[in-house]
């Protein structure tokens, strides 16, 4: 009895050790959301979806700015994990630093058709949001320092423990998720390979067109997150360009989206700023995301918009950028 008690408690022992030792090599290159859960609370964040996640640079806007706001990180996910609605709220102010700062705080929203939107849920219930149960909706420990996120781990980390080990090293080449929270994307640029990937792109946007509709739900918590974080700091809005072509799939979807956000803008007094009029002014690895060189630029531009309060894109009350 005591020999077997003492093989199942080597058993045990090694089996939490590799665990362990797997636990401490998760970082940069096995998941693309892994280290927003390990470096605690911001006072300035980036906000929205993976156009976001891939397309807003922290250490640019960082740089830019010039220390006149405390350090920015980018909490952006995807459609399905970081839509507006109470879960993804719930999950910024668990992020969120209140403590008072010496400096100011930024927060840049970005927001797109899809943010805002239901899939198969003609109600618009709630209780039927696609980001309902999945890691953001379980996690209490977003705001947390330190490796390992066990919590993250066991909640959000969908593959084998043992995936962690050699993850690394098949994604080091096409995925980086730095410590500021941007997503640094690397796929080959050639014009075949871009058009291969935007064509797939494309042709999954058009399906979902009959499963995705508007939400008043979402659009009323997008809402209550703009007044949120202006209790805590500045706010912009940000709609970041994308292809023509997946433009062109978001008008079928939402037609009316740049004035719905320029009500936004005007009802919580915080600028609107919409790229889609220079479209062909930047590089898109997939039509849908920004390629790294020109999220360097958009940050840029984005931070010199801040610093100089540019005004909204909303030009009219009834004249908005997309028209």
């Amino acid at each position: 009895m005591k020999k077997t008690f003492a093989k199942f408690s080597i058993y045990v022992f090694v089996l939490i050790g590799i665990h362990y030792f797997a636990a401490m090599r998760a970082g940069s290159y096995f998941d693309p959301f892994y280290l927003r859960f390990t470096t605690g609370q911001h006072a300035s964040m980036v906000v929205g979806t993976s156009r976001a996640a891939q397309g807003i640079l922290p250490e640019v806007l960082n740089r830019e700015l010039g220390g006149e706001y405390t350090t920015i990180a980018n909490f952006g996910f995807t459609i399905v994990n970081s839509p507006y609605g109470e879960v993804y709220l719930n999950a910024m102010r668990q992020k969120l630093d209140t403590t008072k700062q010496p400096k100011k705080n930024i927060f840049i929203v970005s927001v797109d058709p899809w943010s805002i939107t239901t899939k198969n849920n003609p109600t618009d219930d709630v209780a039927l949001y696609r980001e309902q149960n999945l890691f953001l909706d379980k996690m209490k420990t977003i705001g947390e320092v330190g490796k390992p996120n066990f919590e993250y781990l066991s909640k959000g980390y969908a593959e084998s423990w043992g995936k962690i080990l050699y993850r690394p090293i098949t994604n080091k080449r096409r995925m980086c998720l730095h410590e500021d929270g941007w997503l640094e994307v690397n796929v080959p640029m050639n014009e075949s390979a871009v058009q291969k990937r935007q064509t797939a792109k494309v042709e999954n946007y058009t399906n979902l067109l009959i499963h995705y509709a508007l939400s008043n739900n979402r659009l009323h918590e997008l809402g209550q997150t703009i007044d949120f974080l202006k209790q805590h700091g500045e706010v912009v809005l940000v709609r970041l360009p994308i292809s023509s072509e997946i433009y062109d799939i978001e008008k079928q979807l939402m037609p009316d989206f740049d004035e719905k956000m320029c009500l936004l803008s005007q009802k919580y007094t915080v600028p609107y700023w919409s790229f889609i009029d220079k479209l062909s002014e930047y590089t898109y690895t997939d039509g849908n995301h920004l390629y790294k060189d020109s999220g360097r630029k958009i940050s840029k531009e984005i931070a010199q918009m801040i610093r100089y309060n540019i005004t909204s894109s909303c030009r009219q009350p009834n004249s908005f950028i997309g028209d």
